[in-house]
């Protein structure tokens, strides 16, 4: 075979993840489009989710089975054009369940709809492996001949009008879409830029303002208003609703519901409330911890339900709402509630002093279940009552400046509360100082500052206070709670009055330096583990700033 001839492979030899192209038997790369592949490939799987509990609720819903067709269908298309032929063929073979059931040639029970479900789960595993680059090696045999069993149960057979197609109209033009997909990490490098352009700008107002010509100092100032549009710009981009977050919690629910012999309804309320993206990762993990926590050891068998005279099914209910800078999660359950006294002995077991657990208030008491080891399951299930869990939920929570509360009430039901940032990235915080160190709050959690004779200040049982309009404003003094020397007496402190939702603190600094702007980075370990720090920012002349938690210190 003179001539160098190259001999080209069969089409039969190509790799899953290459799509084969008829003539002259090439085979084409899309790796390029793997990213979005996934994307949507997710989007899809969320959709079949959310349908599936759905119809699961209303077996005759038809619109849900159409819908449900159109996703497998589109992940059959997606998979087929990316070259993935194992997930191609096994979306058809899915599609061809619900064929069968919109055209009624089989009717809808409930085995048809847990086989979706373990067929849904089944393709999930294989959008992860081909995320992870991993041969798609799955055993389907068994749940596709359970898949042929349903099908063969058709009742009649399509007639030849119903396999034809409409035909659909020629676009008389073409168009872009109005929405581009970006991946979330574009985002967060753009949040990093912008944050980098903060500290700069700042760094460029402190040489503007040591006499520089007025042209250069609204030049700085100019740049500065555009900072802050683009800063806006970044965080509305990176905001998303919180239903985003949820769109897998039925799921979640009803799989527990089911190796746990519960009966639960999951409402969620404020869904279309839009937070930071990077918020919602931290409480990814948290909200999945507490919801298992409330079906597993908060809501009562049907039968004991039946018994205290409760509706038999329970009720989980997760509200979302905007406070002022904040966002407000609250998860509430109508189940067991928590029992006051079992939680004292749990925390005796685990090494808290009776004094100091006689002196606590109940809101303070529930919030022991967040020690490490402390659990007040019955037994151990596979998700939860080893203990663990519970000290993880409120160490994310703080460490994006957030606050965790639990109100609870035996035999009526548990709530927890998260209190969260809009955003983390930039933020507006108020400046103190202790001699020559500067450190930042948070202007959120900021309602007032004030100066206070120190003849005002009254000797507390627990901590001195103050009355400001009337209201005990219990203090702490930052320089003790960072161990800081003390420095002389002053007739004059200066206090920041912190609003922690239902009562008003006092923080006593040195002074006031004002208000600003900061990008907040988080910190590393080990300085993450510093008490009452949640973050770090860079002042213009170059000296970090420490980032107070003040729910921490209080």
């Amino acid at each position: 075979m003179g001539g160098g001839k190259k001999i080209l492979p069969h089409p039969a030899s190509a790799p899953e993840g290459t799509r084969r192209i008829p003539y002259p038997f090439l085979f084409m790369d899309t790796s390029q489009y793997k990213a979005l592949f996934l994307q949507e490939a997710e989007e899809h799987l969320q959709g079949i989710s959310a349908e599936l509990l759905q119809l699961e609720a209303k077996p005759d819903d038809t619109a849900r089975v159409d819908n449900l067709f159109r996703h497998f269908h589109s992940i059959k298309g997606m998979a087929a054009s990316m070259g993935y032929e194992s997930v191609a063929s096994f979306s058809h073979q899915l599609e061809d369940v619900l064929d069968a059931v919109r055209k009624k040639r089989i009717t809808l029970t409930q085995e048809i709809i847990d086989t979706l479900i373990y067929g849904s789960d089944t393709l999930r595993a294989f959008i992860k492996m081909i995320e992870e680059d991993k041969p798609l090696a799955i055993d389907t045999s068994q749940l596709l001949s359970k898949v042929k069993a349903i099908v063969s149960q058709e009742e009649k057979t399509p007639s030849a009008s119903s396999q034809q197609a409409s035909a659909q109209a020629s676009p008389a033009k073409l168009g872009l879409p109005t929405v581009m997909k970006v991946e979330g990490k574009v985002f967060d490098n753009l949040m990093g830029t912008v944050g980098e352009l903060f500290t700069v700008g700042s760094r460029l107002k402190e040489f503007a303002s040591r006499s520089y010509p007025a042209e250069f100092q609204e030049a700085v100032h100019q740049l500065g208003r555009t900072i802050e549009s683009l800063n806006h710009a970044v965080i509305t981009a990176r905001m998303i609703p919180f239903e985003d977050l949820t769109q897998n919690l039925p799921r979640i629910v009803r799989d527990m519901c089911k190796k746990g012999g519960k009966d639960v309804e999951l409402i969620i309320q404020g869904g279309d409330v839009r937070l930071d993206r990077a918020i919602l990762e931290h409480i990814t993990d948290p909200l999945v911890h507490i919801i298992r926590n409330a079906v597993d050891h908060g809501i009562e068998t049907p039968d004991e339900r039946k018994r205290l005279g409760k509706d038999v099914r329970g009720r989980i209910t997760i509200a979302v709402a905007r406070q002022r800078d904040n966002i407000l999660v609250e998860i509430s359950d109508d189940g067991r509630g928590i029992d006051i006294n079992r939680l004292k002995e749990k925390a005796l077991q685990a090494g808290v002093p009776a004094e100091r657990l006689n002196d606590m208030p109940d809101k303070e008491l529930l919030l022991l279940v967040c020690l490490p080891g402390v659990s007040l399951a019955r037994e151990v299930t596979e998700t939860s009552g080893r203990g663990v869990g519970m000290d993880v939920v409120k160490e994310n929570v703080k460490s994006i400046g957030g606050r965790l509360e639990i109100d609870s009430y035996l035999n009526k039901g548990t709530k927890i509360i998260l209190e969260l940032p809009v955003t983390i990235s930039i933020m507006k915080v108020l400046l103190v100082s202790l001699g020559e160190e500067l450190f930042a709050l948070p202007l959120s959690k900021v309602s007032k500052v004030v100066d206070v004779n120190k003849n005002d200040i009254k000797n507390g049982r627990l901590k001195p206070h103050f009355l400001y309009n009337d209201r005990k404003v219990p203090l702490v003094n930052l320089r003790n709670i960072l161990m800081m020397p003390p420095i002389a007496e002053r007739a004059i402190l200066p206090i920041v009055i912190i609003d922690t939702k239902d009562r008003l603190s006092g923080i006593v600094v040195d002074d006031f330096e004002g208000e600003i702007d900061a990008y907040i980075k988080p910190l590393s370990q080990p300085m993450a583990r510093m008490h009452g720090i949640i973050g770090v920012t860079v002042l213009g002349d170059g000296r970090p700033v420490f980032l107070i938690d003040p729910p921490a210190i209080l």
